[in-house]
This record gives C-alpha cells, sequence and structure tokens, in this order.
C-alpha cells in the first residue's frame, strides 16, 4: 500500500505525540503543553508564554481536524473557559486539550510525496486569509480564502528532517503545516499524512507535475521520471468564496484587475 506506516501516522494524528517528537530532534516547533498540566501550575490570569513576549496562547485538540476546538486566548481563565465549554456541550475530555505559543506570521502548507524513504515531489503554498475564519471566535480556520504558491527552502529542509524523525522510511504523502513566529522562523504545527488537504487545486494546476497524478504513478510503480523533486512554480494563485468554483489565477491576472467604489 502507498501509505505511511501505522506507526507514523499515529504520531501525526496525536498532535501532542507530535510535538514530543519533532522537538526532541531539534527541529521549530512551537513551544506546547498539556492543558492539564497548565490549569495545574498557572494561576487563571497567567500566561505561559508571556516570557517568549506573546500576548496571546492557541488552544486545540490533540486529535481532529479543521481546527476543531482550536482559539487563541489570553490567560489561564480563558483556556478552561473554553475547555469546559465544549466539555459541558459537547462532551469532549479536558485531556485531550494541548496549548501552545501563538505564533502571529505567515501561515503555510509543504505538501509532499515519499516513495520508500526517498522525497520525490515537493509542493508549497501560503494561506492568505481564511475561509470563514471571520465566523470563528479565533479568526482563522485551516482553509485558506487565497492559496499562493512560493518556495522557502528552509521550510523544505525542515519538512525533510521533521519526516525522517518521525519515520525512518517515509512513504506516501505527508502534508507539512507551519506558521511563522515574531522571530521569523517558521514552526512546524502538525504534520497531515496518509491524506490530501485543501489545496489540491493550486498543486494539481500548477508546475510540471499533477500532484494527485504523480501521487498514483508512484503507487502503482509506473515509472515517473522526476529529476528534481521540488516543483513549485511561483506567481500563481488558488482562490475560493462561499458557493463558488474554485479558481487559479496568476499574479499579473490579479495585478490587473480594476478596483471600482462606491
Amino acid at each position: 500500500l502507498f501509505f505511511p506506516s501505522r506507526r507514523a501516522i499515529d504520531i501525526c494524528y496525536d498532535k501532542w505525540e507530535f510535538f514530543r517528537v519533532v522537538s526532541a530532534a531539534g527541529l521549530p516547533i512551537a513551544e506546547t503543553y498539556e492543558a492539564s498540566w497548565v490549569a495545574e501550575h498557572y494561576d487563571d490570569e497567567d500566561l505561559p508564554f508571556a516570557d517568549l513576549g506573546h500576548e496571546m496562547m492557541w488552544v486545540r485538540m490533540r486529535h481532529g481536524a479543521g481546527s476543531m476546538g482550536a482559539t487563541k486566548v489570553r490567560n489561564v481563565r480563558q483556556m478552561k473557559e473554553w475547555i469546559d465549554y465544549w466539555r459541558d456541550l459537547r462532551g469532549i475530555d479536558p485531556h485531550e486539550f494541548i496549548v501552545s505559543e501563538f505564533l502571529p506570521g505567515r501561515d503555510l502548507v509543504c505538501a509532499t510525496i515519499w516513495k520508500d524513504g526517498e522525497l520525490r515531489l515537493v509542493k508549497m503554498n501560503e494561506r492568505i486569509g481564511f475561509f470563514d475564519g471571520a465566523h470563528r471566535p479565533s479568526g482563522q480556520s485551516s482553509t485558506a480564502i487565497v492559496g499562493k504558491a512560493l518556495r522557502i527552502d528552509e521550510v523544505i529542509e525542515t519538512s525533510r528532517r521533521a519526516a525522517k524523525a518521525i519515520c525512518d522510511r517515509p512513504h506516501g504523502n505527508w502534508w507539512f503545516d507551519y506558521k511563522q513566529s515574531a522571530a521569523g522562523v517558521f514552526c512546524l504545527t502538525e504534520v497531515n499524512n496518509g491524506r490530501f488537504g485543501a489545496g489540491t487545486l493550486l498543486f494539481n494546476g500548477t508546475g510540471k507535475y499533477h500532484l494527485f497524478n504523480t501521487h498514483i504513478q508512484l503507487g502503482l510503480d509506473m515509472g515517473v521520471n522526476i529529476p528534481d523533486p521540488i516543483d513549485i512554480e511561483e506567481g500563481w494563485y488558488e482562490i475560493r468564496a462561499a458557493n463558488q468554483a474554485l479558481h487559479l489565477r496568476r499574479q499579473e491576472d490579479i495585478d490587473a484587475v480594476e478596483i471600482i467604489e462606491g
């Protein structure tokens, strides 16, 4: 099967275990604690990450997708109230929550395909604005209104090292999520492996290699030849809106749009 190992999937599915593995490898990742530990060791008005220069922290669940149960809070009291809300209305165990330093910078996804431990394809985009973000307390979601194709080599290298830290022989598709710290460092926030996420139109429609087709060809051993796995065609944007089709546009098309006010 063309999937990551079960152990690799289990590590990435549990965001707390993922943090422990990646931080032990010395890779950049948001500082993270179990919410239950924070509740025991800090007062209600404390902000555990204040010494890092933050005014907020990020609360989320260890498991799940789509930013379920995630929001930003200013202190431990707000963290407790948020977790109590999910416990009382949704039946979520409070021990399911973790808290991280809130990273205020750019939001990236690095999509990769591996074959028997070899990196075979890399795509990347930046999330610019969040779909449905205005309707959430955090103002954010896991889906971009606009995705911008770009290449950042340090992110590619961190993704390569993270995959190897999680699994000696990465296999199948691995999607690495990043947020940028106030100091400008791109930090891992999570990895989704064994499944595809948002942004696939941009990854399928730009560059030399179609992401889905390449995944199938590699999985079926169809002899696809990719001399350079980094296949990022900058200058392209993926644009989405509610109840409308996704669109791919080049930078010059966007620049040529005439904005009529009034």
